[in-house]
């Protein structure tokens, strides 16, 4: 499992599967603390909020996803390649946030 720390985190996504109605590449979902699946798709981004700051960032397969920080409460979500990772945001004191299970899949016919 590949470790990143960092005060921001941002994470570009395709689309959220709770939110199928939502342009990918203008999607936001504020995350609380749970499980939760979200769906990707290459080529797209999408920034995901939390409910506190977090201060470090776990991905499972580093080539399904990347992230950026876009704040102390905010991620863009990269998806690089097609498969399942999981994504756990945990916050300064050790406390998990959020355990996500992503999955990246190709853009489909328009």
């Amino acid at each position: 499992m590949q470790m990143r720390h960092s005060a921001a985190v941002t994470i570009v996504a395709a689309q959220l599967a709770l939110w199928p109605a939502i342009s990918p590449a203008t999607a936001q979902t504020e995350v609380r603390a749970g499980s939760a699946s979200v769906n990707l798709e290459l080529g797209t981004r999408t920034t995901l909020k939390v409910a506190r700051p977090f201060g470090l960032v776990l991905i499972g397969d580093p080539r399904v996803i990347d992230f950026q920080a876009q704040g102390k409460r905010s991620l863009l979500l990269k998806p690089v390649g097609l498969g399942t990772t999981n994504l756990v945001i945990v916050d300064k004191d050790g406390i998990v946030i959020t355990n996500l299970r992503i999955v990246v899949q190709n853009a489909g016919p328009i």
